[in-house]
């Protein structure tokens, strides 16, 4: 993988890891302020104490889980759940299980554990009646979830993290999908966008091509037109082949203007924009933008944009240095693994690709 402007000076071959030597991979995402509220309304009966933080981290997990299941086309059914449908968590056994039934049936337990844990408890209470395990990190700040691991069964109370499999084995247990299929749907399926998909013009769940997404704007919020026009234009010029953009609108949590710096009151929009071509049948150039709504005043200076590699390391950032849009460009071998990360403080959100 290579990028500019301030492009890498790492040697290609340097960035490219042993297949056999990549870890294990995860997947990120937010919990919004609404799942945040949700937990804390069904702990307002409970004193605080060691057994609700245990629901509250225990519920958080189902959440992020639920919100996962629905990326990949499962049906979560919460009002089934033994976790969500009990009032009285003085029961044995209650501050104990993460459940998450499933539409089909199937019952899934959703263990969350914290960063710098080497273990994930999984009590005995819950090992049976699963169709799998889960293991959710959940961090400091309650605003993000990374599913790390899965186990179809499990036989001991704490299972540490290095014993846990990655997410391939759930997508095959759950989904159930032809052998033929199987790369291709693994790397949709485990939260990744394969970018030979655009090239089929394929929109996967979750972006909108620059069209749609300009639409939609104009129809839920019509103040909310993106500046920054020239970064959005999907113009082939100087491409040997046609160019496809995606583009999802991002939505950060309000800055005190007593704290930081950069004077916002209002939740941050954002337009993330991923424009990719193909520069030969092995290897694809990607640009990667972000811009502000058109009501924002500037974008703060505390923005960044990073690109990671396949094996978890930071190898470029861009920064708004008072401009109205801003971002890199890289290219990348075909099936080549990385992402990108637009961070704001502690509020991160990542998009995870396949080239």
């Amino acid at each position: 993988m290579t990028s500019d402007p301030q492009r890498s000076t790492a040697d290609r071959s340097e960035l490219r890891e042993d297949p056999l030597e990549r870890e294990p991979l995860a997947f990120e995402l937010p919990i919004s302020f609404v799942d945040r509220q949700r937990v804390e309304t069904l702990l307002l009966d409970r004193e605080p104490d060691e057994r609700s933080e245990r629901i509250r981290f225990n519920a958080l997990a189902t959440l992020a889980i639920a919100q996962y299941c629905k990326y990949i086309g499962l049906v979560p059914d919460l009002d089934r759940s033994q976790l969500w449908g009990t009032r009285d968590f003085s029961l044995p056994g209650r501050d104990e299980v993460a459940d998450l039934p499933l539409q089909d049936g199937r019952v899934l337990e959703c263990r969350p554990y914290c960063s710098g844990d080497a273990a994930v408890a999984v009590p005995r209470s819950v090992w049976r009646d699963r169709a799998g395990f889960l293991a959710v990190e959940i961090s400091e700040d309650l605003g993000r979830a990374t599913i790390s691991g899965f186990l179809s069964a499990v036989d001991r109370e704490s299972v540490p993290l290095g014993a846990w499999s990655d997410l391939d084995p759930f997508l095959d247990a759950l989904l159930e999908r032809p052998q033929e299929d199987a790369s291709k749907e693994t790397s949709a399926a485990s939260g990744f966008s394969r970018l030979d998909d655009w090239f089929s013009d394929l929109v996967q769940a979750g972006w909108s091509t620059l069209e749609d997404i300009k639409a939609q704007l104009g129809l839920q919020t019509p103040e909310l037109a993106f500046r920054g026009g020239s970064a959005l234009q999907d113009e082939t010029s100087g491409y040997s082949t046609r160019a496809f953009t995606r583009a999802k609108l991002l939505e950060f949590p309000a800055i005190d203007r007593q704290t930081h710096d950069e004077g916002l009151t209002v939740p941050l929009h954002l337009g993330f924009f991923v424009k990719t071509r193909a520069v030969n049948p092995e290897m694809r150039e990607v640009s990667c933008h972000v811009v502000p709504a058109a009501d924002e005043t500037a974008l703060p200076n505390a923005l960044t944009l990073s690109l990671i590699d396949g094996a978890g390391d930071t190898i470029n950032h861009a920064k708004p240095n008072g401009n109205d849009s801003f971002g890199f460009r890289m290219t990348v071998d075909r099936g080549e693994r990385f992402s990108v990360r637009i961070a704001l403080k502690e509020t991160e959100h990542t998009e995870h690709f396949v080239g």
